[in-house]
């Protein structure tokens, strides 16, 4: 086949899978309940990762009744993520993706089923759609994004390649859904040749419409540094964004872009989120060696270690 052709049947391809994707992201908006947007456990679960077993932990953002969600012998769980009903938390292990009550118990995979077992997945970064009825997840085997149904008959849907651009140039990552509405939150990494995998020009945090009536996104901003986990605020108005070793807040819009954590060379941070009420973040550092968990207070910017163990926690999520 000439190459011509080759470069044809490609980019056919490419717009085949973005208007798959378009067509079935727009399922998400059905009839089912919307949960109560009020509804918080004002809980705070995260991974203990300890030297041969990681966890699920929940903990009080006072520090109190620590407790282990998750437990099984030979399994790591990680990336914790709350319904919005908080009746149910995702997490992963592996390259494996599960749900559970919240407690632990009811425990079901979602990712057993045959595309699971015929491809490699390393599922990270989980987050629920507004209704609950889907999970969206960074896999890091290859860069991908997917989202599942989070019900019981775990299908896997569609993935995301390059979202919301028909453009091969641009790759997507860390999207989550809007906890309130249809919308998604992503990042747009640009790269001169996708074939090679070459970075040059930086990244946008960008926002779509799942209803809209093309697969068009509004850039919230743009960066010459790479934009990597993302978190959205419980109203969804707001989001939290990572870059380097800094943590910044933005509205959806645009607007009031504040960078609330600023560590130093050789400090990294582990995940963060949003309290329910908007006016603290926990957050994952190793500013103290190994990894502990820390609340700010978004107004003042006080800090208070939250958790002091030999232990490292990470991947915290507030609800």
């Amino acid at each position: 086949m000439k190459a011509k052709h080759i470069c044809i049947l490609i980019f056919s391809i490419s717009l085949g899978i973005t208007a798959c994707v378009k067509k079935n992201l727009t399922a998400i908006g059905d009839d089912s309940e919307t949960y109560d947007p009020d509804i918080s456990l004002n809980k705070i679960f995260y991974t203990l990762s300890s030297s041969n077993q990681k966890d699920v932990y929940e903990i009080n953002p006072d520090g109190s009744e620590k407790i282990n969600i998750t437990n099984t012998p030979y399994r790591n769980e990680a990336y914790p993520s709350v319904s919005h009903d908080a009746k149910r938390i995702a997490y992963t292990s592996g390259d494996r993706l599960f749900q559970s009550a919240i407690d632990g118990s009811d425990e079901v995979e979602i990712t057993n089923n045959s595309i699971f077992s015929t491809r490699e997945f390393t599922p990270t970064f989980l987050s629920w759609s507004d209704k609950s009825n889907f999970i969206t997840f960074n896999n890091t085997k290859d860069s991908t994004n997917h989202y599942v149904d989070s019900q019981y008959d775990t299908r896997i849907n569609k993935s995301i390649f390059s979202s919301f651009k028909n453009d091969q140039s641009y790759v997507s990552s860390f999207i989550n859904f809007s906890p309130v509405e249809d919308k998604v939150i992503f990042v747009n990494r640009h790269y001169a040749n996708p074939f090679t995998g070459l970075y040059v020009n930086g990244s946008s945090l960008e926002i779509a419409n799942l209803k809209g009536e093309n697969d068009s996104s509004d850039v919230i901003i743009s960066s010459e540094v790479e934009i990597t986990t993302l978190s959205f605020f419980k109203d969804g108005e707001s989001l939290l964004y990572q870059f380097g070793n800094a943590v910044s807040m933005i509205d959806v819009n645009g607007e009031n872009n504040i960078k609330l954590i600023n560590q130093g060379n050789g400090e990294e941070i582990s995940g963060f989120s949003a309290s329910s009420d908007g006016t603290q973040i926990v957050y994952s550092s190793n500013i103290s060696g190994n990894y502990e968990l820390y609340i700010l207070i978004i107004d003042s910017k006080e800090v208070r270690q939250l958790t002091n163990t030999v232990e490292d926690e990470l991947h915290p999520f507030w609800n």
